[in-house]
């Protein structure tokens, strides 16, 4: 069927749609090598061994992808890239995004690109650096208050009620088809050492970019570019950990995150991570799953130790929402999912510039 963008979820079981090519290799893979899809200059992020980090934790490589060199300094420019550009191709005009601070951002940027009229929908508790970014490339700002999934809820009424394009980071297919160009990379990252990393550790709150490097290695494998996906692991704040929660089939109560942050007196500071009902759950899941990967929670205390450790052993500033992956990573080692022989990626979605 042609696409619609006035539809965000199945209208049977109300889950997520994703996109299918009638060649599907072909029609992605192929297609990122030979034309760049580069409007502001997204992608081809460089790749850094921690050599020191490695020896600390005990593994044999860590690597670092520095998804920060993006134009608006996190990850979410890949899937911006590629929803706006099809938006404005499709004769877009003005769209609604809602978003913690890096998915508006973006968003914000590629609809001044293409010269589309934004409405940006954050929490009224969203990091003041990121609202200035947003508010700098001429989007319309609706300050929410309450959780992230109230923000939503105010989005999509509106949406509703002008009659306008909801552009989710979180529900969008064409989103996570931007974000496969994570997995494309690496296969020109790692060709000169010849060996891909055996682990990727992500931060996970909506978990666009571990879904999207998933399709991404599940086309590579289909190419034969690549032997094996490697193990994709996800990792949350303690504080807000739905994913880990279902994984290790124990019960999440939506709203914990809010009751443990009136008991403890504060929130978590990986804020891109608070995200208590991801909308691809189930995908998230699987990606796991099929991946033989893991799911664990942080605390907040590992969270700090490992956002001060990147910048001050390796010199990497770092959000703290990317900490998250180092925090993981030393976790899965100490309880023996990662050996010591192995090798592990972890992707830097965000600049520490971000949230001060």
């Amino acid at each position: 069927m042609d696409p619609d963008f006035t539809i965000y979820s199945c209208k049977i079981c109300n889950g997520p749609l994703d996109i299918e090519y009638s060649h599907p290799v072909i029609g992605s893979f192929n297609s990122y090598n030979r034309e760049s899809l580069s409007s502001l200059g997204e992608g081809h992020t460089p790749v850094v061994k921690l050599s020191k980090s490695a020896s600390q934790i005990g593994v044999h490589s860590l690597y670092a992808k520095l998804e920060y060199f993006n134009p608006t300094a996190s990850f979410k420019d890949r899937g911006s890239a590629r929803l706006v550009h099809i938006l404005k191709e499709n004769g877009c005009i003005e769209l609604v995004e809602d978003s913690s601070g890096n998915a508006g951002a973006s968003v914000a940027a590629y609809a001044a690109r293409f010269g589309i009229k934004a409405h940006i929908f954050v929490s009224i508790n969203a990091p003041k650096p990121k609202l200035l970014q947003i508010q700098s490339y001429g989007a319309i700002i609706h300050k929410i208050s309450g959780s992230k999934n109230k923000v939503e809820q105010e989005a999509l009424s509106f949406v509703k009620k002008n009659n306008l394009i909801y552009a989710s980071h979180s529900r969008s297919p064409y989103f996570l088809e931007g974000m496969k160009t994570f997995s494309y990379e690496l296969i020109n990252n790692f060709i000169d050492s010849g060996k891909f990393p055996d682990h990727i550790v992500f931060p996970v709150g909506n978990g666009s970019l571990l879904l999207g490097a998933w399709k991404g290695l599940e086309e590579l494998v289909a190419l034969g570019e690549l032997k094996k996906i490697p193990k994709l692991h996800c990792i949350q704040p303690e504080l807000v950990m739905p994913v880990v929660s279902r994984f290790k089939n124990n019960e999440y109560i939506v709203g914990t995150a809010a009751r443990l942050s009136k008991e403890l007196g504060n929130e978590t500071i990986a804020s891109g991570a608070s995200v208590e009902k991801p909308f691809r759950m189930n995908q998230i899941l699987d990606a796991i799953r099929f991946t033989d990967g893991d799911a664990i929670g942080v605390s907040e205390k590992d969270i700090l130790n490992s956002y001060t450790h990147l910048s001050q052993v390796e010199g990497i500033f770092a959000e703290p929402t990317s900490a998250l992956a180092l925090a993981g990573t030393e976790l899965l080692v100490d309880s023996g999912v990662i050996n010591s022989a192995d090798s592990v990626l972890i992707p830097i979605t965000g600049l520490g510039l971000k949230q001060i």
